[in-house]
């Protein structure tokens, strides 16, 4: 289970990493860095919610396999979707 949120954490770092120059203003970080750390991290909450609650549903659902990585796999498809899906947003 370990493994399945760490791979939907990762994968929500990495996108709104790649997703954070469609919003970001040089100007705006030295006005006050907090409120931008909090628009970041406010941000990725709910795709990592998301991809966890999508990887748990197939974590229990899987439960009897054997494989250490049940889950995983679609906590990360989740956390992709989403994101694609916010960056489409951000470009509307």
């Amino acid at each position: 289970m370990k493994k399945m949120f760490f791979a939907a954490l990762c994968t929500t770092v990495v996108a709104a990493l790649v997703t954070a120059p469609l919003d970001w203003d040089p100007s705006r970080l030295s006005q006050s860095p907090g409120r931008i750390l909090g628009e970041w991290v406010g941000g990725m909450l709910p795709t990592f919610a998301a991809g966890a609650i999508v990887g748990s549903i197939v974590y229990v659902i899987r439960r009897r396999s054997n494989n250490p990585w049940k889950g995983a796999l679609s906590a990360v498809i989740a956390c992709v979707i989403f994101e694609a899906l916010a960056v489409v947003g951000k470009m509307n």
